[in-house]
């Protein structure tokens, strides 16, 4: 089957691009749109096959799942909690109810009951427990405020609080990792690393192979809780080479391709494919303004390398799917959009006035540092352009991943360091996991916090009132930007691309680009 596979894709290939030199045709024939079209019945069966463009990722351990590795794993695993948009409990998944302690010192859980782990083992209280206490013991994001996990009866638990953190619903909900939950059974069983890549859940589909670099296979689970799936079964077929991926896709060879690059994805969209393409992440380059001898110490420096920079010709490099970014935030998360805030827009004169009233008339020479994974060199090189006609001669320096996490947690020297920042709904979980309030904490290490940042950042994560949680998250943005302590690039999406008998998949979902809906997909032939 895998040999078959990779020659249908061999064999697209083969043809030369022609999926760029078809395009103008495919879309000249495409038929004329109906003016309505009746609602498809929904029907049980087929196998959903997505093209990865990455490569994996720990996907079956949940303390040590990110990023994109949520989406690999979503077949088999599920989250306890679910909210709406206001932040009100939804019975959607493991948990049927959830409660904070009228002091905000304790969260309860009601659990759901009749669940089963893929292993045949029971979903209960006591698998809770274990799951929450791997996460605290992994000293996941968000756990340092848990003081204990108590099993009240078989289906009740109770997380017991250091001090109220209303980021604790995100934390278990939709967005990470730490609220998923898999079989303790399999892990003692097989140990962690097999846990690594072999998910033990109670999702609607099981792991049935996993082929490093090649495949993850996922086969209906008959016992899953919610009902029969529609679909037999879910593969991710592994694909870094985006033309491979793109070519698959439209050879018919797959029905997704998660995630595509714009350039591609633009392709795609032209000739027919549906594309959803959520903002998800802000690009953001950090100076090393701590250092007292950097010339990014000096706020009118940093003011003057924003007003150096045309935002809006630089997004105009992602086909689309990029878009000019002038403060830490995206309007798609209001949470933290801060509206009033109008941004240091392109003026290449304010720069050289500030960076003459900063001491630098003819400019300095610095760096530009980047994660060689970013695939950032086409914006930072105009960076570097629009820097070199101000007078700051920057090098734009690539490093491994390795190397440049290195330089990002013990710190960096005169220059400025990219950050892809993903965004969730609860913003205010987002900025202090990026920007700690407290230097021990080991990211963006030289970049100086504002006066009065970590009284901010407690007095929002500490919000009883939700009502004033946009507020107070939208204070600290704007701190953050009259300081111009970060310099936001650019916001931007991960398209991901889908053949139009793809159905009800949840695929680009605000609520989480990486989480998507494997008990309501199915495909519509």
């Amino acid at each position: 089957m895998k040999k078959l596979f990779l020659t249908l894709v061999m064999v697209v290939l083969s043809l030369g691009l022609i999926f760029v030199g078809t395009q103008e045709t495919a879309a000249a024939a495409a038929p004329a749109k109906p003016t309505s079209t009746p609602t498809p019945t929904v029907r049980y069966g087929g196998v959903l096959k997505i093209l990865y463009s990455r490569d994996h990722v720990s996907f079956g351990y949940p303390p040590l799942i990110t990023g994109i590795g949520i989406s690999l794993g979503r077949p088999a695993l599920e989250p306890l909690l679910d909210f709406d948009s206001d932040w009100n409990f939804k019975p959607t998944y493991l948990a049927t109810n959830w409660k904070v302690a009228p002091d905000g010192l304790s969260a309860t859980i009601t659990l759901r009951k009749g669940v089963k782990f893929h292993d045949g083992t029971d979903f209960n209280a006591e698998a809770v427990k274990w799951n929450l206490e791997k996460e605290k013991e992994n000293k996941v994001s968000g756990t340092d405020t848990w003081k204990s996990i108590e099993v009240v009866d078989n289906y009740t638990v109770r997380i017991h609080l250091t001090r109220f953190d209303v980021t604790l619903p995100q934390i278990l909900s939709f967005s990470t990792a730490p609220g998923f939950m898999v079989s303790p059974t399999a892990y003692a069983k097989n140990g962690q690393d097999w846990m690594m890549t072999h998910p033990v859940g109670t999702g609607p589909y099981k792991l049935k192979s996993f082929t490093q670099d090649v495949s993850a296979i996922y086969e209906r689970f008959e016992d899953y809780w919610g009902g029969k799936p529609y679909l037999d079964g879910v593969e991710y077929h592994f694909m870094t080479d985006a033309m491979v991926q793109t070519a698959a896709l439209r050879s018919g060879a797959g029905h997704v391709a998660y995630t595509t690059i714009p350039q591609y994805a633009k392709e795609l969209k032209d000739l027919g494919y549906n594309v959803a393409a959520p903002m998800n992440s802000i690009i953001t380059i950090n100076p090393d303004s701590r250092n007292a001898d950097s010339p990014m110490a000096n706020q009118k420096v940093r003011e003057a390398l924003e007003y150096a920079i045309d935002r809006e010709a630089i997004a105009k490099l992602g086909f689309g799917y990029w878009r000019a970014a002038y403060q830490w935030a995206m309007p798609e998360y209001p949470m933290g959009y801060n509206a009033d805030l109008q941004g240091r827009k392109y003026n290449p004169a304010k720069a050289k006035q500030l960076l003459a009233e900063a001491g630098y008339p003819n400019g300095f020479k610095t760096t530009l540092i980047a994660d060689v994974t970013h695939n950032l060199m086409d914006p930072l090189t105009a960076v570097q352009s629009y820097w070199k006609a101000v007078g700051v001669d920057a090098a734009v320096n690539q490093f491994p991943r390795a190397q440049y996490v290195q330089l990002r947690s013990q710190g960096w020297h005169n220059g400025y360091i990219d950050l892809n920042n993903l965004v969730v709904p609860m913003y205010i979980s987002v900025i202090p996991k990026l920007l700690p309030a407290q230097y021990t904490r080991p990211l963006l290490v030289s970049t100086l916090k504002p006066p009065g940042y970590a009284e901010a950042i407690a007095q929002a994560v500490g919000t009883r009132d939700f009502s004033l949680l946009k507020a107070r998250t939208q204070a600290v943005v704007k701190m953050l930007y009259d300081n111009a302590t970060v310099l936001p690039l650019y916001s931007l999406c991960d398209p991901i691309a889908m053949d139009k008998s793809v159905r009800d998949s949840g695929f680009g979902g605000v609520k989480s680009v990486y989480l998507w809906s494997p008990e309501k997909v199915w495909l519509n032939k």
